[in-house]
């Protein structure tokens, strides 16, 4: 399971910089076509739909990589069995919020399967919004994987 999602975190680290980079390449191209009287408004729709997946895949590495900003300032003055309450109670909450998105990022992408994505007439706005369960699912993974690691820290501790 270690190897499974290590592997995962790889590709997922590695489409998330590489939509990052397409998206401010198609940014820029935008920008210079636009400039030279050729709009492509296409690339912004695609750079739109990159933008919204590598957002969340980022979301995703930086809680793998506990690069999260966190506020325990009160937290770590308190004893260390009180202060590991206090984390898995942060991570439960999490885990529901994580929930709570994959279920309405699911009805949202659900219900946007008919709204069109800018000048294209074939490309559903589901595409966009389906970024929002799928980054819910992937933080979710990570969420459930951090609490778990926190209860056996909290068994090994006695």
């Amino acid at each position: 399971m270690k190897k499974l999602n290590a592997v995962l975190y790889k590709v997922e680290k590695f489409i998330g910089k590489i939509f990052l980079a397409v998206t401010s390449i198609l940014i820029f191209y935008s920008a210079i076509s636009r400039f030279l009287g050729y709009p492509a408004n296409w690339a912004v729709d695609i750079s739109l739909i990159l933008f919204a997946y590598s957002a969340f895949i980022a979301a995703d590495v930086a809680w793998t990589e506990d690069k999260m900003m966190r506020v325990d300032l009160f937290v770590k003055k308190l004893p260390e069995r009180i202060q590991s309450l206090v984390q898995r109670i942060n991570y439960l909450l999490i885990i529901a919020f994580d929930i709570y998105f994959l279920v309405w990022g699911i009805y949202i992408t659900y219900s946007m399967r008919f709204r069109k994505v800018g000048g294209f007439h074939n490309l559903s706005y589901s595409i966009v919004a389906l970024s929002v369960p799928i980054g819910a699912a992937l933080l979710l993974r990570t969420s459930i994987m951090k609490f778990v690691k926190e209860l056996r820290k909290g068994r090994n501790n006695k």
